[in-house]
């Protein structure tokens, strides 16, 4: 039980760090946003990915030069959620690879028993790519570095249009003791 209550505290300690961060965050990222877009790539990782609505754009430089295009906003944030990423450990991921390869071994043996012989002679190595295209552990997208997901949500008002419901997903990640933004999706609503 005692491990147990050690791994909840743990993250329980995670979840307010990561509450802390979020709550600083969103005040900076959306006040430069309405006020300062110049300063935003200081925000960002030189490799973050964005969604805007749908159009995919890459690098910090890249997103910047691609928000200072939109007109003047004003963002209003009513739902801030956030959680810390958890990595998986690499015995968990090994045993759960184990089971996806008996499981999928046996699926495609029920169905194609031609298949039973091909699995002896090669004995799984047509699967050793599973691990990389099946699991990817969630801290793999910042390099194993401590990382959250920031979820906001409120309403955008652009100069010359009416307010609009709004949604935008981050992942941080935390680069030399400062929060940086990895990928980003907004999404407003009509």
């Amino acid at each position: 039980m005692s491990s147990h209550s050690a791994k909840t505290k743990d993250y329980i300690l995670k979840l307010d760090q990561a509450c802390s961060a979020a709550e600083e965050f969103q005040k900076l990222f959306y006040e430069s946003f309405d006020k300062r877009r110049t300063v935003l790539d200081k925000l960002y990782m030189e490799t973050a990915t964005m969604v805007w609505n749908g159009n995919l754009v890459e690098g910090s430089k890249e997103i910047v030069k691609f928000l200072e295009t939109l007109p003047v906003s004003e963002h209003t944030i009513d739902l801030l959620d956030c959680h810390p990423i958890l990595g998986y450990d690499k015995m968990c991921r090994a045993e759960v690879l184990i089971h996806l390869r008996f499981l999928l071994y046996t699926f495609l043996i029920s169905f194609l028993p031609i298949l039973d012989l091909v699995f002896k002679t090669f004995q799984f190595t047509a699967f050793e790519t599973i691990p990389y295209l099946y699991i990817c552990p969630l801290d793999s997208v910042t390099n194993g570095q401590t990382s959250i997901m920031v979820v906001a949500g409120g309403k955008v008002r652009f100069q010359g249009n009416k307010t609009f419901p709004f949604n935008e997903n981050f992942v941080l990640t935390s680069q030399q003791g400062k929060w940086k933004i990895a990928s980003n999706t907004f999404r407003y609503f009509e």
